[in-house]
């Protein structure tokens, strides 16, 4: 087949498959708006708040077993039975340090976790409109933040509640079972398998679809919205898949160990900031898409104010057509 051919066969195949269209036009488009550019900010952004978030758990973690006791100890019993040597004392002074200073732990990870969230946010909504093609609302550098702040916490809320869909619904249906007795029958884990992957669509998708709507500056109808929600939703559980298999693994390997672990976090990160961002993409290049709103509702104004005021404008008449016209309103009265 020559090269004229296969061009035309393949633009023949892009005009018969929309959807294959579209992916092209969104791929195009992230390449051009340098969308792997902005990947990596969001994975600086998502790997630095890792720490702030372990100080947050150490100091969480430090309350539960400071006001707790009997947990304290068992924790302390299992470390002398699983952790032999001096490496387990380490542990327990670990501990109990992090117990003393949980007050002191909490505000550093809170700060820590406020600062690098709202650039993390910062640095997500200008990725979202970097690759739709469109420049982000202009606002002061206070009240920018004070919004982020709020998105940061819907966001966050956002993530709480998708958790508690996937695994609290998939633990509710394992109880049910286990109280209808059903649980050992042929099929059942298959199920509960599909169940708890479901529910961690749906739980991604709720977040998803407050992302594509709040963050980029366009106006994106509802079916739009579902569409690119769940086709990001489906990507990011297939690469959940793929990171918890891989850091499992490069987790135990003598020659990699922590050190490949955290290589492995930085990939996946980067490999779900790059998937987000095409899914921003995909979804902005749809059909019935409005990119900046404010601007399109101007122009739309614009001309509708023009059209008005061309037909609200009287044509001015020569001295020959007002006679004519004269003459003719005095023969009708005849």
């Amino acid at each position: 087949m020559t090269v004229p051919a296969a061009k035309q066969r393949w633009a023949a195949l892009r005009t018969r498959y929309h959807w294959l269209d579209h992916v092209l036009v969104a791929y195009q488009q992230y390449t051009d708006t340098k969308g792997n550019y902005y990947a990596a900010g969001i994975t600086y952004f998502s790997f630095l708040a890792i720490f702030p978030l372990m100080f947050l758990a150490v100091s969480v973690s430090g309350f539960v077993l400071g006001n707790n006791s009997d947990l304290h100890d068992e924790l302390f019993d299992n470390i002398t039975k699983n952790v032999p040597g001096g490496f387990g004392d380490t542990l327990k002074t670990a501990i109990d340090a992090a117990i003393d200073q949980r007050a002191a732990v909490g505000l550093i990870g809170l700060v820590g976790v406020l600062l690098s969230g709202l650039g993390w946010i910062a640095n997500l909504r200008q990725a979202s409109n970097s690759v739709c093609g469109v420049d982000p609302i202009k606002r002061n550098f206070v009240m920018a933040k004070l919004i982020d702040g709020v998105v940061m916490i819907g966001f966050g809320i956002g993530i709480t509640l998708s958790l508690v869909l996937s695994v609290g619904g998939t633990a509710f249906a394992h109880q049910v079972a286990e109280a209808l007795n059903v649980d050992h029958i042929w099929g059942a884990a298959a199920g509960f398998s599909v169940l708890g992957l479901l529910l961690a669509v749906l739980g991604d998708m709720i977040v998803l679809l407050w992302v594509f709507a709040r963050f980029p500056n366009a106006r994106i109808p509802r079916w739009v919205l579902l569409r690119g929600a769940l086709l990001a939703a489906l990507g990011l559980e297939v690469l959940k898949f793929i990171g918890t298999a891989y850091i499992a693994r490069i987790a135990t390997s003598p020659l990699y160990g922590v050190l490949g672990s955290i290589i492995g976090v930085l990939v996946w990160i980067n490999l779900v900031a790059r998937y987000l961002l095409f899914t921003t993409t995909w979804t902005a290049t749809a059909s019935g898409v409005v990119l900046d709103p404010a601007a399109a509702d101007a122009a739309a104004a614009a001309e509708l104010a023009r059209i008005e005021a061309e037909q609200a404008v009287e044509p001015e008449l020569s001295p020959t057509q007002e006679l004519e016209l004269e003459l003719r309103s005095r023969w009708r009265r005849r």
